[in-house]
């Protein structure tokens, strides 16, 4: 589906139905906290589905198990871990504490050995280099030869917006309805999409796993939450599931105030026993604003809870494990020949700083690259002036080590009409980051739970550098497979 032919129907659309879009975006759960926490405002989300090609979406759907197994094994070899993180371990104070409760649940006996992976694994078109500066539209360059999806990053932690992704398919259902499409059109084209069932399936499973049916989930949130709803919509997919399950929800202080361990190492909250933990904060600097917070990590990864994400998890969470895991010796070490191959064809090329020549030819040519710091939650990145500025300050020290360099993707562009939260209706041309939600619970033999279920598609307008929809950039979208 093009918008192109549907200009008429579409500006009659913006004319007739402005005030309801707003509402109905609301009533579709695609909203957060303001900045301020004091009221609900809309997420900012396209106002139909974007289009994507329907090869290149299968594809990733189908490999997304193998990313889980890959991610999985690495995260249990100690020395691998050790080789590819020794030069930030020392250089990085936030990756140097995670590293030091790792060592502590590492020599720890009776550790918990059952590992809970919420995943989101995310990917964009690449254009080759004749098509970029293309007038045409994603939909009319998807045939073209050299056409590709990679890899931009593979989450592990607080795996955002599985709940929205799966309420935005009504609201963008409902508009394409009012513009003329047919229902066995929208049906055949969008795919279904539930990746919050299949998170709440995961979380239900390790629940069960735990084997103490008086337990409770812990979901571990922060202090000045704004996506709150998200975690809602999954906290009612856990109990439409199996409504015996108790969640709780606290924040690191509350659990060091009101938390402790048994002489077993169960964790404990008040009166409830925690199964799992389920981290949706702790991945950024600022989340550890004194040493209390850390106390309250340390003591959730020492207790028998199952963690989501393990402390060895979130080790395999940064960016300098993605770009080691280009390297084919590696991944031979933990999948068949044929499955590498699958994965390394969607890996972008990615870089140490540690070659002085990739870094002069990044300074001359900054559109080529992207550079990335070992951080989550969007907004961290540098690009073009601020990339060559960035890498001209650490090209000579030692903190050049505490970054990467990855080749920078340009996909095709679309045109789409964004609802911003504030209520305006804008056309826009965007592109489009694709994340595909999996499911991995097991142990070092026993593999419990490995799937897929579902996607997330966020999409910014083409003159926006970073995706995150939390940090500002983006906004919520979903397929039309064409």
């Amino acid at each position: 589906m093009s918008l192109k032919n549907k200009s008429k129907d579409v500006n009659k659309f913006i004319h007739n139905y402005k005030d309801f879009v707003q509402d109905s975006a609301i009533l579709n759960s695609l909203i957060m906290k303001s900045k301020q926490l004091d009221k609900i405002e809309n997420l900012p989300v396209t106002l139909f589905p974007s289009p994507f090609p329907e090869d290149l979406f299968h594809n990733v759907v189908r490999i997304q198990k193998d990313f889980n197994v890959l991610y999985n094994k690495l995260s249990r070899d100690h020395e691998a871990l050790f080789e590819i993180l020794k030069n930030i371990i020392e250089k990085d104070d936030f990756i140097k504490r995670i590293w030091n409760i790792y060592e502590t649940i590492r020599n720890q006996p009776n550790s918990q050995t059952v590992f809970l992976s919420l995943i989101r694994n995310d990917f964009m078109i690449s254009l080759p280099d004749e098509y970029r500066k293309s007038e045409d539209e994603l939909s009319e360059l998807v045939m073209k030869p050299g056409v590709t999806i990679k890899q931009i990053e593979y989450n592990l932690m607080a795996s955002s917006f599985a709940g929205i992704a799966q309420k935005v398919l009504d609201f963008h259902k409902t508009n394409l309805k009012l513009i003329g499409v047919k229902s066995a059109e929208i049906e055949s084209k969008i795919p279904p999409n539930h990746p919050a069932d299949g998170l709440a399936k995961g979380l239900i499973c390790a629940w069960q796993v735990y084997k103490t049916t008086k337990a409770a989930i812990l979901f571990l949130v922060g202090e000045r939450e704004r996506n709150v709803y998200d975690h809602r919509i999954l906290e009612q997919c856990i109990y439409e599931q199996n409504p015996s399950v108790l969640i709780i929800r606290k924040s690191f202080n509350q659990c060091l105030k009101e938390g402790k361990l048994d002489e077993n190492n169960c964790l404990w909250i008040n009166d409830y026993e925690i199964a799992v933990v389920y981290f949706r904060s702790g991945y950024a600097p600022e989340h550890f604003y004194n040493d209390q917070i850390w106390e309250s990590k340390l003591m959730l990864e020492k207790s028998k809870a199952i963690k989501c994400p393990s402390i060895q998890q979130m080790l395999v969470n940064t960016k300098l494990v993605q770009q080691a895991l280009s390297n084919y010796t590696l991944l031979k070490k933990y999948l068949p020949d044929v499955v590498v191959q699958e994965l390394v064809e969607t890996f972008a090329n990615q870089y140490l700083l540690n070659d002085l020549d990739k870094i002069e030819t990044a300074i001359q040519f900054p559109e080529k690259f992207v550079l990335k710091p070992q951080r989550e939650g969007g907004g961290n990145n540098y690009f073009d002036d601020d990339l060559v500025r960035k890498l001209t300050e650490i090209r000579n020290t030692e903190e050049k080590h505490q970054y990467v360099l990855m080749e920078r993707l340009y996909p095709a562009s679309c045109k789409n009409y964004i609802l911003s939260s504030s209520g305006e209706i804008s056309k826009q041309s965007i592109v489009s980051e694709l994340g595909i939600f999996g499911v991995f619970l097991g142990n070092e033999s026993e593999t419990f739970a490995n799937y897929q279920c579902g996607y997330l598609l966020r999409s910014k307008p083409v003159n926006v550098n970073e995706g995150g929809v939390s940090a500002g950039f983006g906004c919520i979208d979903s397929i039309y497979l064409v």
